[in-house]
């Protein structure tokens, strides 16, 4: 015999007493795995164009100290020649996973940062390239 003076629980659904009123899966399905996210491909990139940038800063920071004693200019040429290549690759690197990352649409942010960051240090590296040719040419 059922009471109806005493109130229903605040998780039942009218019409089922006890019964809860959310669905419930069989015991043992699991939740439904997560889908991946399209996030890291532009966090990747993000990542691969910080690197490309903190390479042309630290080694633009350490280069004057091989124009302090002569004879090793030698030496501060190669390594700036090693370093444009370096961040001309790891930038292209990035500038490409960048614009995968933006027409996937998941995080177009960060694929659009990493993009503008790696498209920075690509035009650093031509700039300096080509103003270390000009200035060759015009010493001869």
């Amino acid at each position: 015999m059922s009471d109806a003076s005493q109130p229903t629980p605040p998780y039942t659904q009218p019409g089922q007493p006890g019964q809860p009123a959310y669905p419930t899966a069989p015991y043992g399905s699991g939740a439904p795995a997560p889908h991946p996210s399209g996030g890291t491909l532009g966090r990747t990139a993000l990542i691969i164009a910080a690197i490309g940038l903190a390479l042309s800063v630290i080694i633009s920071l350490i280069s004057p100290l091989f124009y302090i004693s002569p004879g090793r200019f030698v030496l501060a040429d190669v390594i700036g020649a090693v370093q444009g290549f370096l961040v001309l690759v790891v930038s292209g690197v990035a500038l490409v996973l960048g614009v995968i990352a933006i027409r996937r649409q998941a995080m177009p942010v960060l694929g659009g940062i990493a993009v503008g960051v790696a498209a920075a240090g690509i035009v650093g590296v031509l700039t300096g390239a080509l103003t270390t040719l000009i200035i060759q040419l015009m010493l001869r």
